[in-house]
């Protein structure tokens, strides 16, 4: 079976996986999160998530393995915060 790696240092999604009990390694991408702001709300999240998960993939260089990737945004009230 591939290996699961976290392309994130959340807290909340280590979590989740450990809980599910899968084991996984963390691989912090360090990419740009800034939203591109011609994108809608949720192509805005898909492209960050998008943007961790291809960073974390030219780290581990077409090893056989699972990219969890994800991006996150919370409106309040209507505001994005």
């Amino acid at each position: 079976m591939p290996k699961v790696i976290l392309a994130s240092s959340s807290k909340q999604r280590k979590d989740l996986l450990e809980e599910a009990g899968i084991s996984f390694k963390v691989l912090v991408s360090n990419v740009d999160e800034t939203p591109v702001s011609a994108l809608s709300f949720t192509e805005q999240m898909n492209d960050i998530s998008m943007r961790k998960a291809l960073a974390v993939m030219d780290m581990v260089e077409g090893e056989d393995c699972i990219i969890v990737a994800a991006d996150q945004n919370i409106f309040f009230n209507g505001t994005l915060r």
